[in-house]
Formats: structure tokens, sequence, C-alpha cells
């Protein structure tokens, strides 16, 4: 008897062995730094550790990885490496894409936020498009449209109008990124905000909202705030 009690209580304790490691599984990867992760993410097991301290020193920190080609003369990184951040922030989109939802959007803003920001988002130049919802608030695309920022005097609601009436949409929202960190809307912002709403009406389109996304993951929904 006391034998299989051994047996048993060896088996249980194996049993929680295993379970300890799954519960660990992805416990590890919390625990790097941020150098550590993306030096995992380039090199894999072996890491690149101090070339991943130094790409996120040039490039300003974790918030501006999908920046790093701006680094590349600066630090040296194998297209392996490239390929690898590549498909990792493309991994990251597709993440943030399955995260919005298909039928009404613009209720998940964050949601919808950090997609365009992971999509669309860039330091060197603003970019502005629209989601274009269907009769029922369903998304039916999402398009870029300029680059630039409505702060340009060049900058036309027609473009963005165009093509809700190419694509059957009743409804969009406006979206442009900041390159700043700083998602609050500026004058020429809320003057492109009425000048766009305006033109949509006098075509029977509705302008549901203006997400401004910027850097570091920080949005505004002029809906939500009360400015649209």
């Amino acid at each position: 008897m006391a034998e299989l009690a051994l047996v048993v209580e060896r088996e249980a304790e194996a049993r929680a062995a295993r379970a300890g490691v799954g519960a660990e599984r992805g416990a590890w990867a919390e625990r790097l730094s941020d150098a550590e992760l993306v030096g995992r993410v380039m090199a894999g097991p072996s890491g690149a550790l101090s070339r991943a301290e130094r790409l996120l020193g040039a490039i300003g920190g974790l918030s501006r990885l999908l920046h790093f080609e701006a680094a590349l003369s600066e630090v040296p990184v194998s297209a392996m490496e490239v390929e690898r951040l590549a498909l990792a922030f493309e991994l990251a989109r597709r993440l943030a894409w399955a995260a919005v939802p298909e039928a009404e959007p613009l209720e998940a803003p964050g949601a919808l936020a950090r997609f365009l920001l992971l999509r669309y988002g860039r330091v060197d130049q603003e970019v502005g498009g629209a989601v274009y919802l269907d009769a029922k608030q369903r998304l039916i695309a999402v398009r870029e449209v300029f680059t630039g920022g409505p702060s340009k005097a060049t900058v036309s609601p027609m473009p963005l109008l165009r093509a809700a009436l190419q694509l059957g949409s009743v409804s969009f929202a406006f979206f442009h990124t900041h390159t700043s960190s700083d998602p609050t809307p500026s004058l020429e912002d809320l003057s492109f905000t009425r000048r766009l709403k305006d033109a949509a009406e006098q075509l029977g389109l509705q302008l549901a909202d203006h997400l401004i996304v910027a850097q570091g993951g920080r949005w505004c929904s002029l809906r939500q705030a009360g400015r649209l």
C-alpha cells in the first residue's frame, strides 16, 4: 500500500509540474525587458540584446518600433531580422483588426484606433482616410485617402466622399494620424471636420466620427468628445 501511495503521489507531482510548465509557457515572455523581447523576435532563442538595445535607443523606445527602418543606417540589422520584425508587426496588425467588431465598429473606438495606428501610423507625415459603413453600421472597408494631414490647405473632402459613393456607404468615420504623441485636435482639424460634415450632408452621407490617432497608442474621438 505504501508503494502504491508513493506512485500516486509521484504521479500527482508530475501532473502538477506539467500544469506549471503550461502556465509558465507564456509567462516567461512577460518577464523579458523590451530590448530582450525585440532581440528574441529578431534573432530567435539566441537573442540579439545588444543590437536591440541600440535599435530602441536610436528610434526613441518601444512605442516607435514600427518605424525601425529609420535606424537601419545606425544599427546593423540583417535582412532576416528585418523580415522577422516585419512579420511580427503584420501579426500585430491582424490581431488588432480581429478585435474590431464588424458590426458597429465605431462603438469600439479604442480597438479601431489601435488598428489604425498599427496600419497607418507614421512619424514622418500624417495619413488620412475613412472607415466606411453600410446602412446598418456594419463595416464595408477602411481606406487610406491622402497623406499630409487635414491642416494642409490642399486637402479636399471630395476624395473621401467619392470613395463613400463608390462603396455604397451611407456613413463613415474620418480618421487621421498625428506624428506626435498628442491626439488633441487642432483648429485646422476641427475646421476640416466641419467642412467634411457639411459636404457629406449635401450628398446624403453621414460623418459618424472623426478619430485622431497619435503615436504611443493615444487617440481622440470627436464624437465622444462632443465636438462633431
